[in-house]
């Protein structure tokens, strides 16, 4: 039996703090970047950022909050707060998946917070899967402010920026990895940044269990994948 190595889960030699140098920006999500840097400059009291799953509206929230020091909420918090507090300690909240918003007393709540932000000259940076229009808004109020504020649509990740992060990924995994390897990768994986931190634990536990480096024929056998033509081990 050929020997095993075997699999610790020490902690990554990795910083967990988001930095601007850590976010990658390609055509995919230029725009909404573009937005976010206009930041406290925008026309309206809020700015909607919305893109398909796995787009990557998390890490560009995080990335923001980081920039601006922003306070960050989950649509269930919304109904536990009060607003002209929040509005006089921030002037800039997140909140992410707020077309899941779901009833009348967190669409009073998220009501309630605009309006103290507006009239303290705050932001509202709000990320979702769809553009306000499609959001099932009770209130006409809040329904006409979110449909009247500027949105950015962040669209599912590119080539450049799955290769670019796909490289951080391995280096964050202290892995060599040649260029064939992501070449051979980006059209065979799903198109989602969920995807990708998965995949490079996957691969990178394998290469460890077996001792090897991850070379095309060794990452196609590791995934599963088909021989195409023209491929040689």
């Amino acid at each position: 039996m050929a020997d095993r190595q075997m699999i610790f889960d020490w902690p990554r030699l990795r910083s967990d703090r988001w930095h601007p140098d850590t976010f990658l920006i390609s055509d995919a999500n230029q725009e909404a970047v573009r937005w976010l840097e206009r930041w406290p400059q925008w026309p309206a009291p809020a700015l909607i950022a919305y893109g398909p799953a796995g787009c990557g509206k998390t890490h560009m929230a995080n990335w923001f909050c980081a920039r601006t020091a922003a306070a960050q909420l989950s649509p269930g918090a919304l109904a536990a707060i009060d607003p002209h507090a929040m509005a006089a300690r921030s002037k800039l909240c997140v909140i992410e998946d707020a077309d899941r918003l779901a009833g009348l007393p967190m669409e009073r709540a998220l009501l309630h917070l605009y309006n103290c932000l507006a009239a303290a000259d705050g932001r509202l940076l709000l990320t979702a899967r769809q553009p306000p229009k499609a959001w099932p808004l009770q209130l006409a109020d809040l329904r006409s402010r979110l449909q009247a504020a500027p949105t950015a649509a962040i669209l599912a990740p590119d080539d450049a920026l799955l290769e670019a992060l796909l490289i951080k990924l391995f280096r964050d995994h202290q892995l060599a990895i040649d260029d064939d390897v992501v070449t051979y990768l980006l059209p065979r994986i799903e198109r989602s940044f969920a995807t990708l931190p998965p995949l490079v634990d996957q691969l990178d536990r394998a290469s460890l269990t077996a001792g090897r480096r991850l070379t095309v024929p060794f990452v196609r056998q590791v995934l599963g994948l088909e021989t195409t033509q023209g491929e040689q081990d």
